[in-house]
Formats: C-alpha cells, sequence, structure tokens
C-alpha cells in the first residue's frame, strides 16, 4: 500500500521516528525495501531525518533478515524466480538483501528540480490540493513550472537584435542606473534656516498690526 509519493506506512512511521510502529510493521511483514518515487527506503528515510534508532533498528533488519524457520525451503527456492528491478533470474532468497538488488531500487528517480523540500509547508500544501511535482503548475498541470526569464530593453534597436542580451529570472541591478537624490547636510540646515526666518516674518508683521 502506497500513496500517492510511493510512501508506505513504515516509510512514514520511520520519517516520524516512531521506532514501536517500525517494529510493529516490520513483525507484520512489511517490506523494508520498497522505495518511493525518488528512491529511498525506509532506512534513507530515518537516517535523513535523523532518527538513529530506527535507522540502526532497519540496518539491522536488513543485514539480518528473519526467515521463518518453519519453512521447508529456506535458503534455496525450488522455482526460478524473475526480479523485474535487476532484471535477472534468481534462486537464493537472499536476493532481495543483497547489496547490487539494493543498489538497483534505490536509484533515484528524475529530480523535479525545484529545489523545495518535501517537508516545506507551501510544497505541502500544493501536493494536497493535487498538484504533482512533474507536472506544470495550475489546476490542468499545464503551466509554466518555472519563472519566465526576462532582460531590460535600454536601446532602440529591434527586438531580437542583440544576440548577447543575458536573460534572468532577477534583476538585482534594477535600480542601480537611477540618479540616486542624497540630500547634504548642508542642505537640512538651509532649509531650516529659511523656515525660521519664515516664522519671523510672520511674527514682525502680526506685531505691526496691533502696534
Amino acid at each position: 500500500m502506497k500513496d500517492e509519493h510511493g510512501w508506505t506506512p513504515l516509510m512514514c512511521a520511520a520519517a516520524e521516528g516512531h521506532a514501536a510502529t517500525v517494529e510493529l510493521l516490520v513483525g507484520e511483514g512489511a517490506n523494508t525495501t520498497v522505495v518511493d518515487s525518488r528512491g529511498r527506503n525506509a532506512e534513507v528515510l530515518a537516517s535523513k531525518f535523523r532518527h538513529c534508532d530506527v535507522m540502526q533498528y532497519l540496518e539491522q533488519v536488513r543485514i539480518h533478515p528473519k526467515i521463518d524457520e518453519s519453512d521447508d525451503d529456506i535458503e534455496i527456492i525450488d522455482d526460478e524466480r524473475y526480479c523485474k528491478e535487476c532484471g535477472i533470474s534468481y534462486k537464493d532468497r537472499s536476493h532481495f538483501t543483497s547489496i547490487a538488488h539494493l543498489m538497483e531500487i534505490s536509484k533515484p528517480v528524475e529530480a523535479s528540480g525545484y529545489g523545495i523540500p518535501e517537508w516545506n509547508i507551501g510544497y505541502r500544501m500544493l501536493q494536497r490540493t493535487g498538484w504533482h511535482e512533474y507536472r506544470g503548475l495550475g489546476k490542468d498541470g499545464k503551466g509554466k513550472r518555472y519563472p519566465i526569464r526576462t532582460a531590460f530593453k535600454r536601446d532602440r534597436k529591434g527586438l531580437g537584435l542583440d544576440k548577447n542580451i543575458v536573460m534572468r529570472v532577477t534583476h538585482p541591478d534594477a535600480h542601480t542606473d537611477r540618479p540616486r537624490y542624497k540630500a547634504s547636510k548642508y542642505s537640512a540646515i538651509k532649509l531650516r534656516e529659511d523656515e525660521i526666518r519664515k516664522d519671523k516674518k510672520i511674527a514682525t508683521k502680526f506685531r505691526q498690526e496691533f502696534s
């Protein structure tokens, strides 16, 4: 059982650090080698979120898998079976815990390229509304995935004539070409003196009217 992101109940418990739940699920036969859409299994998720106790437990399960002793055939399977992930046939039960198999199923899928972690609040809000990280934005998933690159037009040449222009998403120097007015200390003092003279003239005129 997986959700839309390829996470199993065991992965959720490992990512949250619920050791008791992880042990219960493993005891009930949960597959510890299943990976999500990014090629991570429960052990990798536990390590990523720094749940050392869960990671160590899953590591021990991987190194020393529990085998049902009541089964007459413990190590060898009578019929040869085919592994879809590795593309080979096998008879040994330990194939699923072998390094070759674990490396094959742990190959990450193509990254979305957004650079947003899965635990980001905005990322989770988008996913709850049905957004998929490998599709475009918008309700139908057909919108642009990245901001449009632009460039400033500072000449009268025709559009597209300048082939060396650099298109950017952000323009940190957008306002550097504008002249900046910086009031000097002298200007501030002169303005204050003018205000004082104006007030004195008003006071003098007021007294003259009643003299």
